[in-house]
């Protein structure tokens, strides 16, 4: 069962090059809009990246799905997805909760891609990738609060702001890479929301 919200309005610093940009847009105006897909999407793959550092499809990633309060201790996670035809090299890229401190940033290690149309778990739980999962050095507030996804420079790829989530809902795109976003009472985490 899906329980439609309004998105909060964002209040977003322009900061480090952080854009505040609201509709998964980038600087060139391309949207993230996509299909669809059921890959799990981590390998080890280098990806492209252009001279600048920066991912050349970083505009076709988006923050897929999140959960902010696992049920039965579990742990919290981010859901990024993948919605160009090509894989994408995530080194450098990162994620945060906070944009007051760029030393906040938790960078994906070197080597991480995402397949064409895949979706990657972040576990957000402040653990360690020594059992080749990632894990960020934060967690995620189950009261709610802003996520970025951040380019190899720090600049916005994607944001959103999470509401109160309840134990065991995630906070979800009503399509992959696009839509609504609405609380979700049957988790995806690594799958298609759709």
């Amino acid at each position: 069962m899906k329980i439609s919200i309004s998105v909060l309005s964002l209040a977003l610093m322009a900061c480090s090059g952080a854009d505040g940009n609201t509709d998964s847009t980038s600087d060139s105006g391309q949207s993230t809009d996509s299909g669809q897909s059921t890959d799990s999407g981590q390998s080890t793959d280098s990806g492209q990246n252009t001279d600048s550092g920066e991912t050349p499809d970083a505009v076709q990633l988006t923050i897929n799905e999140l959960l902010g309060k696992a049920a039965d201790d579990g742990s919290d996670w981010i859901e990024i997805h993948n919605a160009s035809d090509s894989a994408v090299d995530l080194s450098g890229m990162g994620l945060s909760d906070s944009m007051d401190d760029k030393a906040e940033v938790w960078s994906f290690p070197e080597g991480t891609s995402l397949s064409a149309g895949g979706f990657l778990l972040i576990w957000a739980d402040e653990g360690d990738d020594s059992d080749g999962e990632l894990h960020t050095d934060f967690k995620i507030s189950k009261d709610g609060e802003t996520l970025w996804l951040l380019d190899s420079s720090d600049n916005t790829v994607d944001t959103v702001t999470a509401p109160e989530m309840a134990e065991g809902v995630s906070y979800a795109r009503s399509s992959d890479g696009a839509g609504e976003w609405a609380l979700d009472e049957t988790p995806t985490p690594g799958a298609s929301n759709n």
